[in-house]
């Protein structure tokens, strides 16, 4: 998908694999207090940290320059280089917007689908 910011920054995203999804959870893992994993908590940061980096490993290119899934934390950080607090907060925003309006066509063409 194509978006392009209120800062005329155009971004390109691509849809997030197991193994991206393994390397976000990486990040974070060392940000849970092991006494917090063993009761089953877990901090409503992390579940913030994950949406940045939901919204930030989904990125395929800045205006055109790819943009590298980090692997490690100095490409974490050239990643998040690309965009201001801002514009990050707006991507993910109109990312959220797109998920709420598949998943509302999805339910309307399942239902039309289940009638028949």
């Amino acid at each position: 998908m194509q978006y392009t910011l209120k800062t005329r920054k155009v971004v390109e995203t691509r849809e997030l694999n197991s193994y991206m999804q393994f390397l976000m959870t990486e990040f974070v893992t060392g940000a849970i207090d092991a006494t917090e994993a063993n009761n089953g908590k877990i901090p409503a940061s992390i579940g913030l940290q994950m949406s940045t980096l939901t919204t930030l490993f989904s990125v395929k290119s800045v205006d055109g320059e790819d943009v590298k899934v980090p692997t490690n934390r100095k490409e974490l950080i050239q990643a998040f280089s690309n965009f201001s607090g801002d514009e990050l907060n707006d991507l993910a925003q109109q990312m959220a917007e797109d998920q709420e309006k598949n998943a509302v066509k999805g339910q309307v063409s399942g239902e039309s689908n289940s009638g028949s």
